[in-house]
């Protein structure tokens, strides 16, 4: 997300320098799709790289809708903030951390590399032809 300014929350009291603004506000539409979407089908998967970066295109309570976290080595403090547990800041090399905000459980797993080009065309013709 932090490569996409136009989705970082301004500040409620914040003005905009023109009001006839062209088109929508890609912000409040990331906040409609997350608060929204799920009721009807849409699910976001979102990526962002620092806790700070977080708070800036999200906020706490933003940060709510998204009820499956992953995370990786992070601060204690990172961590707390993000699952309530500092259970992050002791992750090694090439692990990571499932939280799942809803059933209340973290999981320590072993996340692999992105499938290659052509595992991603050949599930996309499977998915064509259901």
């Amino acid at each position: 997300m932090q490569n996409f300014k136009k989705l970082r929350q301004e500040d409620e009291f914040s003005f905009s320098a023109s009001d006839s603004d062209a088109g929508a506000n890609p912000a409040g539409l990331l906040k409609e799709l997350l608060t929204e979407g799920p009721t009807r089908g849409l699910h976001v998967v979102a990526t962002v790289d620092t806790y700070n970066n977080v708070t800036r295109f999200l906020g706490r309570k933003l940060l709510t809708e998204f009820e499956m976290r992953v995370l990786f080595q992070m601060s204690a403090a990172d961590s707390a903030s993000l699952i309530d547990s500092p259970a992050a800041s002791t992750l090694g090399l090439h692990r990571a951390l499932y939280y799942n905000d809803r059933e209340g459980f973290t999981e320590t797993f072993r996340p692999y590399a992105r499938p290659g080009g052509a595992w991603l065309e050949a599930a996309a013709r499977h998915l064509a032809r259901r």
